[in-house]
C-alpha cells in the first residue's frame, strides 16, 4: 500500500513556528518564517533494515534556514517514530546516520532520548563505533 507522509494543514502557523523555533536553537536567528520559501520533500521508497520496514522522506531545507545539511532523508516507523537520519555535513562533507533510541514523551512532545551518529559508508553499521552519542535524561517542554 503506498502511502503519503500527512504534516499537518488545519494550524499553518503551528508548524511554522515550530520551524523557526529549530531554525532559532540551531542559528540564534529567526527565519521569519511567513515569508520562508517551502521545504521541498519527497517520500521515497521504504527502507528495511534490522528485520523492519521504515517510511523515507527526504527533505530540503530552503536556503534561509539554518541547518548543518540542506538535504536530509528522515526514517520513521510503523508507530511513525524517527528512527534515522541520513546528511552529508555541507560544512564538513561527513557523511552520516543519525539513528534515534528510547522515545519518551513529554507533554504530548515525543523526543528520542538516545542519539547516535554513525558512519555511513558504504553502509551504516549501528553496531559500529559512534561518531556522536547523546544521551537526553530530562526535557522541558515549554
Amino acid at each position: 500500500m503506498n502511502r503519503r507522509l500527512q504534516t499537518p494543514t488545519s494550524e499553518p502557523r503551528r508548524h511554522c513556528r515550530h520551524h523557526s523555533r529549530s531554525a532559532d536553537r540551531r542559528s540564534r536567528s529567526d527565519t521569519g518564517c511567513s515569508s520562508a520559501p517551502p521545504f521541498e520533500t519527497e517520500e521515497l521508497a521504504t527502507h528495511f533494515e534490522n528485520g523492519q520496514s521504515w517510511r523515507r522522506l527526504q527533505v530540503r531545507y530552503p536556503q534561509d534556514i539554518a541547518t548543518h545539511c540542506r538535504e536530509q532523508t528522515f526514517y520513521f516507523n510503523q508507530k511513525g517514530l524517527l528512527q534515522r537520519v541520513d546528511y552529508v555535513t555541507d560544512v564538513a562533507g561527513g557523511v552520516g546516520s543519525h539513528y534515534c533510541f528510547d522515545h519518551v514523551n513529554y507533554d504530548g512532545i515525543v523526543i528520542p532520548t538516545l542519539r547516535r551518529v554513525v558512519p555511513r559508508m558504504p553502509e551504516p553499521d549501528v553496531f559500529g563505533p559512534s561518531a556522536v552519542l547523546i544521551q537526553i535524561a530530562n526535557a522541558i517542554v515549554e
